[in-house]
């Protein structure tokens, strides 16, 4: 077997341990065999906890996402179907973070049963998050942006 062979094996190998949070891995190759064995076995909190007769290893936290201001307000998919931010892929989106809208201004197309239907903002405000893609599926009760209302 190639050096290149073995250390695409193992790449391969280590992508799927890290990315799955698996606590053991065994690949088998026609020649060779690859068993990767973690010392300390994942939680659903990303925490780990040692495993009986192994050496604890710390691991790095996975960091929290940061908290969202309690003021922003949510504006939510009325219907199920395909969200759009702009009327056309040529043409610029509606709005972007940092977009001041007033009330009643079309934040984006939401394609129901063929027909386009316009989000409109319920507030002014300053768009402070956009939580879906262009052409991404939603469903009825998603939040698409978040918020935050001038007065």
């Amino acid at each position: 077997m190639k050096k290149d062979k073995i250390q695409e094996m193992l790449d391969e190998v280590i992508d799927i341990f890290l990315t799955e949070d698996l606590v053991e891995l065994e690949v088998k190759d026609n020649e060779k065999r690859v068993r990767v064995k973690r010392a300390v076995a994942p939680l659903t909190g990303g925490e780990f906890v040692p495993i009986a007769g192994t050496p604890y290893i710390a691991s790095p936290k996975k960091k929290k996402p940061p908290e969202e201001n309690i003021n922003w307000k949510k504006i939510i998919s009325p219907l199920t179907g395909t969200f759009y931010r702009s009327s056309s892929p040529d043409i610029p989106p509606f709005v972007e973070i940092g977009s001041i809208i007033a009330h009643g201004q079309t934040l984006g197309l939401l394609e129901a049963m063929k027909m386009f239907n316009e989000i409109k903002s319920e507030m002014s405000g300053k768009i402070m998050k956009i939580l879906v893609k262009g052409g991404e599926a939603v469903e009825t009760g998603k939040v698409l942006f978040m918020v935050e209302p001038m007065e």
